[in-house]
């Protein structure tokens, strides 16, 4: 498992680097070193979106939330792939799911808003939204000590 997890690590250093191929080859290396690691298919799955492979990209994170169901970023990126399949539907389900999973996730909420936009519920983008800007402030804030 170690190896896995160190390979993948050395797979996100070249996504964020830019270098997607190579972030792919060692996703797929982390992949077939532990079959059962959530995180190599959650951040393929996230390199496919990069490169414009949505249905890659869904599949990937389908794999990586059968792997994990309580894995809240796999299922945010997931609904963000599917909203630029044109999928809204299943998109707002799998944001909701990450919001369900994890209650704070900034991210998922926005996600959430922009979809509610893009269907014309406005009430449901405008609740999302405030929320959002609501946890976005409180991530600003100092806590006790100064820290952040």
């Amino acid at each position: 498992m170690q190896e896995a997890i160190d390979t993948c690590r050395r797979g996100t250093v070249q996504w964020v680097k830019g270098n997607l191929d190579r972030a792919v080859e060692l996703f797929d290396e982390a992949i077939r070193l532990d079959t059962n690691y959530a995180t190599a298919y959650c951040n393929r799955g996230s390199v496919q979106i990069a490169r414009g492979d949505f249905e890659a990209a869904v599949a990937d994170l389908t794999h990586a939330i059968r792997i994990d169901a309580a894995y809240a970023r796999a299922y945010n990126n997931r609904g963000y792939a599917r909203r630029k399949m044109n999928d809204l539907e299943k998109a707002i389900a799998d944001f909701s799911e990450a919001i369900r999973l994890d209650p704070q996730y900034v991210e998922a909420y926005r996600n959430r808003y922009e979809t509610f936009k893009l269907l014309g519920q406005a009430e449901e983008c405008q609740r999302d939204r405030a929320r959002y800007q609501e946890l976005k402030q409180q991530k600003k804030q100092p806590v006790a000590g100064g820290r952040r």
